[in-house]
């Protein structure tokens, strides 16, 4: 994480603290007798515990999640061929969960994380992968790649009633995937 990810992290942590701490203050200074006194400390400190958990994660999200530069992403968003790999690019079009960071594995190597709106372009030699991530990655998608080809897969989270997954849905229609593609920014891969 580069410094000023780091420095707008600490703000955004200190404010939360202090957003939280002047509300439960206040909270707890509401004069509503003895009785109801120790129901609005508690809130407050609720209510604090949830800020802190909000800022922690926006701040883990942030932390596994680096935009490529500017001319990358617009190299990238061109969808040009490579004649001796192939090209294959994970997005994500949704605002479900948008600030949620999930892995995306490649044959069961971790090759980056992507967020709501963003995307990852990988080259991958011609050969047979498995595109995964951790354990609420229900349905891991096998896939063929050959050089020069272009495939696009889209990361769909699903949401449940207890909990949620994420699946990986391949789009055939190229111009369908690159319309979306182009609303969304490049992210660092780690490979």
């Amino acid at each position: 994480m580069s410094g000023s990810q780091k420095s707008k992290s600490n703000i955004l942590m200190a404010a939360c603290v202090i957003v939280g701490t002047i509300a439960g203050i206040t909270i707890s200074s509401v004069d509503l007798g003895e009785a109801n006194k120790f129901v609005w400390i508690a809130c407050g400190i609720i209510f604090i515990g949830a800020m802190l958990f909000v800022a922690w994660v926006i701040f883990n999200a942030a932390r596994n999640v680096q935009k490529a530069p500017i001319e990358e992403d617009r190299l990238a968003k061109n969808f040009t061929p490579v004649a001796d790999k192939g090209v294959v690019y994970i997005f994500r079009d949704q605002f479900i969960g948008m600030l949620k960071a999930l892995p995306i594995n490649v044959s069961d190597q971790q090759v980056g994380w992507i967020k709501g709106k963003n995307f990852i372009r990988l080259e991958l030699p011609a050969g047979e992968y498995t595109l995964g991530g951790n354990k609420t990655c229900k349905q891991p998608t096998i896939f063929q790649i050959a050089n020069g080809e272009i495939l696009y897969f889209e990361q769909e989270i699903v949401a449940g009633m207890v909990s949620s997954s994420y699946i990986y849905n391949k789009i055939d229609d190229s111009n369908q995937a690159q319309s979306k593609i182009k609303l969304c920014s490049l992210i660092k891969n780690k490979v």
